[in-house]
């Protein structure tokens, strides 16, 4: 996981009162500047960031491989769950790029071929390149200072948290007073 400049996120663990521990990926040169706005992308929660890379990965399957039809894909398509997820984002993507607005993925064809015929049994034809695909993403802060990735997309206003929704009433009452 890498920022548009090349330079690393490492994983860090915290440790709650409670004693339940959170993982998140940190990137030590967009942290050095809180009021610069690339500091909003120096810190993600790990589960957000690699749910939003396997969902991208799974969704995307298809782009890599050569022939879209016949019942080899289909049944890449159809058992896909059979991929173990931690396997499947591991061997398929070589980088994870951390743009602004956007997760730019470098994935690997020849690594889906394997994993098809190691886990699925099946021959797939796939591209002898890496494969960049570009997923749009949402960042915001939340009250305790984590950070939630969303998908870009128009929402419905009432789709918002509870606290979202009373902050954007308010908004909207001070503004008409």
């Amino acid at each position: 996981l890498f920022d548009e400049r090349c330079n690393p996120y490492s994983p860090v663990f915290t440790n709650h009162r409670s004693g339940k521990r959170y993982r998140y990926y940190t990137n030590k040169v967009l942290a050095e500047d809180k009021a610069h706005p690339d500091y909003l992308r120096a810190r993600f929660p790990a589960h957000e960031i690699e749910k939003a890379i396997e969902g991208a990965v799974r969704q995307k399957l298809s782009e890599m491989v050569l022939e879209a039809e016949g019942t080899n894909f289909d049944y890449l398509m159809n058992n896909q769950g059979a991929i173990p997820s931690y396997d499947l984002v591991r061997g398929i993507v070589k980088k994870a790029i951390v743009q602004h607005d956007a997760l730019v993925l470098c994935m690997s064809s020849t690594a889906l071929e394997k994993l098809a015929r190691e886990r699925l049994q099946i021959v797939l034809p796939c591209h002898d390149e890496v494969v960049d695909v570009v997923v749009p993403y949402q960042c915001e802060r939340v009250q305790n200072g984590a950070m939630v990735i969303k998908p870009e997309g128009k929402t419905d206003i009432f789709d918002l948290p509870p606290k979202n929704l009373k902050k954007l009433i308010q908004g909207l009452i001070w503004r008409d007073e």
